[in-house]
């Protein structure tokens, strides 16, 4: 399926073609990505090829399509170095997932959304299908995030990206824009329990990855497209 801008030209801007699938995307969602970029242009804002336009925590770049017209391209983050891909399925899904694992929790009005070139502190032993995180406050190219295996740092966690980790367990994507001080005990199967300054705040049973990313009715996201 394609969306397609239609109030950039009057200000003098090339329209977006966004590509996305019905299968994974709801119509909605993509909308509102649609007239974020509409708003943007209309305040000024020139987008040229290379720029970026952030949707959650992942990077999108605007290319040129042959029609010379706009598009969005988004990184597949499972692959080293990612591959580039036309579309904005992966970045509403996760965005989706990071959104309603903070509304469960009580957490959606304090989003903190790092960016996959941040790093992280990976405990040498982490593993298998269950992980605990644990996040200080950002520092610079610092998210924040220690990712173990449930022990106590030790002088033998490395330094990796975000986008290193999330390659290796995909499931943690969810987690990662939950603000400071939040402890995140999640599985594979996608259960996740989160406390915060020690104190428990609930959780979520068996959302898998696979279902995060079918499409669903539900209301179109508040807010899609960071400046």
């Amino acid at each position: 399926m394609e969306s397609t801008t239609v109030r950039c030209m009057r200000h003098g801007h090339r329209e977006f073609v966004l590509r996305w699938d019905e299968r994974r995307t709801t119509a909605a969602d993509v909308r509102r990505i649609v007239e974020a970029i509409e708003g943007d242009v209309a305040r000024g804002v020139r987008f040229t090829p290379g720029a970026v336009v952030r949707v959650g925590w992942l990077p999108l770049r605007v290319v040129q399509t042959p029609s010379r017209a706009f598009t969005l391209v988004e990184p597949d983050l499972s692959t080293l170095p990612p591959r580039w891909v036309r579309g904005v399925d992966t970045a509403i899904a996760h965005l989706r997932g990071q959104v309603d694992l903070a509304a469960r929790v009580g957490l959606a009005d304090l989003l903190t959304h790092p960016s996959p070139e941040q790093t992280a502190r990976v405990c040498s032993h982490a593993g298998g299908q269950g992980l605990v995180l644990d996040r200080r406050a950002p520092v610079g190219v610092d998210s924040g995030w220690f990712v173990g295996c449930g022990c106590e740092p030790g002088d033998d966690a490395r330094l990796t990206t975000l986008h290193q980790l999330v390659a290796q367990f995909p499931w943690i994507v969810d987690a990662l824009a939950l603000p400071e001080g939040c402890t995140v005990a999640c599985t594979e199967a996608g259960d996740a329990l989160v406390w915060r300054d020690g104190e428990p705040l609930g959780g979520r049973a068996g959302v898998s990855i696979a279902t995060r990313l079918a499409r669903a009715p539900r209301p179109p996201l508040a807010r899609c497209v960071g400046e």
